[in-house]
């Protein structure tokens, strides 16, 4: 089990200089990837994406890439001729919108990301070293969300075990109460009704009563629904957000069927126990691949 959250950061040296990349991820309901790179790495990002794709199936991803030129390293400069034009064209737009705006000055083109290259990065060979800058960036990065997935496990455990608990309990009162129940509506309704021939028709209502009262089919399907969560979570490979979302959505259902046709204080106890229970685990499964 993976943690749709976690954070990573790698760097790799090639020739004199270094790449830096900072991939992070936060929950969300499908995979969505957002990179921010240098100019001259822009061909790359339609691979980035690719591979970042192949690893990770849920989440909010944002993967920055950055460069760094070692101090007191010599180098000629070229200038990035498409950036250049680009800043040019948007300087256009915003005189002819603004016609007193101040022009574009050396200074400001200087100070503009990737439009002075030096010759060493525009004609050395990048794509090889940023797909094994990525690829130790994600591997990094499963790492602390399968150590975030752990932490998930044993939280997501210590809930089951709550609501199991619970079912077993009200399994060992529910006749207890029922039996109680049946016995007290009788004894108010033979005050009432005294006559013979009501007897056998108290007995009908009460038994149907008793009937509707009967939760055993629903604590059968918790422990069931309790079972199968079980499973995903500890013996299911892959993804398993999805579905833990789905198995809370039946636990809540059976754990407010209980609440609802409960005839005893200590069971609506133990169906609350369950359903807060259930909606710990629903906040903490929403940060699950």
């Amino acid at each position: 089990m993976k943690s749709m959250t976690g954070y990573a950061q790698t760097t790799l040296s090639i020739d004199a200089f270094e790449l830096h990349c900072e991939i992070k991820t936060v929950n969300h309901r499908y995979l969505e990837v957002q990179t921010r790179l240098p100019d001259f790495l822009r061909h790359l990002e339609v691979n980035i994406r690719r591979q970042i794709q192949d690893q990770l199936q849920r989440g909010k991803v944002d993967c920055r890439v950055e460069w760094q030129r070692p101090q007191n390293t010599q180098n000629s400069w070229q200038i990035d001729d498409a950036a250049l034009q680009q800043l040019i064209q948007a300087a256009n737009e915003i005189n002819k919108l603004l016609p007193s705006a101040k022009g574009l000055s050396v200074a400001d083109i200087l100070r503009t990301p990737g439009i002075l290259l030096t010759d060493s990065v525009v004609s050395l060979e990048w794509e090889a070293p940023v797909q094994t800058l990525i690829a130790q960036s994600i591997d990094a990065l499963q790492q602390v969300r399968v150590q975030e997935g752990a932490s998930l496990q044993g939280h997501l455990q210590t809930q089951l075990s709550i609501i199991e608990n619970s079912v077993a309990e009200v399994k060992i009162l529910l006749p207890q109460r029922i039996q109680r129940y049946q016995a007290k509506i009788e004894e108010r309704l033979r005050e009432v009704l005294q006559e013979p021939e009501w007897q056998n028709r108290i007995g009908a209502e009460v038994a149907l009563f008793a009937t509707k009262m009967d939760v055993q089919e629903e604590l059968d399907r918790l422990q069931t629904h309790i079972s199968e969560t079980r499973r995903l979570v500890f013996e299911q490979q892959g993804p398993v957000g999805k579905r833990l979302d789905f198995m809370m959505q039946e636990l809540n259902r059976e754990g407010n069927t209980l609440a609802s046709k409960s005839i005893d204080a200590e069971i609506t106890q133990h169906a609350i126990q369950i359903k807060l229970a259930i909606e710990s685990m629903r906040e903490q499964i929403q940060n699950i691949e």
